[in-house]
């Protein structure tokens, strides 16, 4: 209420709109989010693969996308692989996920 709040402010306490709070939480979530990925030793065009893999992309397909060669897209699929502790593209989709890189 306004006199809870006005005694809160007198009292030296500081107040936050809800508004102001959710950009807060929302702006830090998005950094920690970004220096998992970072630790993780994943690029922005590493989980631009992965979220076309999360697709159904195929190699041809993530070929064709990334303007890349089939070989090239096989080696960066395996290197995300390796980076994320996956032993295959679902389970690197799945751990994406559960670091809400997705």
């Amino acid at each position: 209420t306004l006199p809870d709040s006005i005694r809160a402010v007198m009292r030296g306490e500081r107040l936050l709109s809800p508004s102001l709070v959710s950009t807060v939480v929302s702006n830090y979530e998005k950094m920690a989010q970004e220096q998992a990925r970072r630790e993780a030793g994943l690029s922005a065009e590493d989980l631009d693969l992965l979220s076309a893999i999360a697709e159904g992309a195929s190699n041809k397909d993530l070929a064709e996308q990334f303007f890349l060669s089939e070989a090239t897209i096989k080696r960066r699929v395996q290197e995300i692989l390796e980076k994320l502790g996956a032993s295959n593209r679902a389970q690197a989709i799945a751990e994406a996920v559960r670091r809400g890189w997705s």
